[in-house]
C-alpha cells in the first residue's frame, strides 16, 4: 500500500488534482476562519455559544471545502488546453475543426 503513494504522485493528473484540492482546502480555511473571527452575522457568537463548537465548525468547513475544491479542481481541468501565454506556446494540441458534409435524405409518402 506505502509503494501505491509514490505511483500516485508519479501521475501529473493526480498531481494536478492534488495540488488544486490543496489551494482550495487553504482557502477554505482562511475563509472559515475569517468568518468566525469577525463574527460575521453572528456565526462567530453561535460557533462559540453552541454545546459542540467543534461539531459546527466540521460543518462548516466541510462545506467550504468541498465547494471551494472543487472549483480549484475544475478551473484546472478546464485550463488544460489553454495557452500558457499571448504567444500560442504551450497548453494541449489543437484539436482539428469538424467538416460538415450534406448528407442525402429521402423522404417517404404515406
Amino acid at each position: 500500500m506505502a509503494g501505491s503513494i509514490p505511483k500516485l504522485l508519479k501521475n501529473p493528473l493526480f498531481r494536478l488534482l492534488a495540488i488544486n484540492f490543496t489551494i482550495g482546502a487553504v482557502v477554505a480555511t482562511m475563509v472559515v476562519a475569517g468568518l468566525i473571527l469577525s463574527d460575521t452575522q453572528g456565526i462567530g457568537t453561535l460557533v462559540r455559544n453552541t454545546q459542540s463548537p467543534a461539531i459546527a465548525v466540521a460543518l462548516l468547513f466541510g462545506g467550504f471545502l468541498i465547494t471551494f475544491s472543487s472549483v480549484a479542481m475544475g478551473w484546472a481541468i478546464m485550463r488544460i488546453g489553454a495557452p500558457e501565454d499571448d504567444s500560442g506556446k504551450g497548453g494541449g494540441k489543437p484539436v482539428p475543426a469538424a467538416v460538415l458534409a450534406p448528407v442525402p435524405v429521402r423522404s417517404r409518402r404515406h
